[in-house]
């Protein structure tokens, strides 16, 4: 699409916890000199919900707009993702965080 691109992610519950809530977020790093940066602007997932059971799925869908920004300054072919979640109970004790690249194809 000529304004950003849409993704659809398959977010699974890989451990035998409950995740109580969580936030996916995905963002495009921004290209610097030496590499890349953190990008400080992301989306928020849609679709996600609480509970998620063990070996449950979720589908998860996000559109990263680069309208109104120097596309060429953006790494837009290796979009990072983040999660942030709880096991079992909300509080500082359960909560989790994970994240990385999604490379294109």
């Amino acid at each position: 699409m000529k304004q950003g691109i849409s993704y659809e992610l398959e977010f699974v519950n890989k451990s035998d916890l409950t995740i109580k809530q969580n936030d996916v977020f995905l963002s495009y790093p921004l290209k610097i000199k030496n590499g890349y940066s953190e990008n400080k602007f992301k989306v928020l997932a849609e679709g996600n919900k609480l509970n998620i059971k063990p070996k449950q799925k979720v589908k998860l869908t996000a559109f990263l707009s680069y309208k109104g920004t120097n596309k060429e300054a953006l790494a837009i072919n290796e979009p990072d993702v983040k999660c942030i979640g709880y096991w079992n109970k909300v509080d500082d004790y359960h909560q989790f965080s994970f994240g990385g690249s999604l490379k294109r194809e």
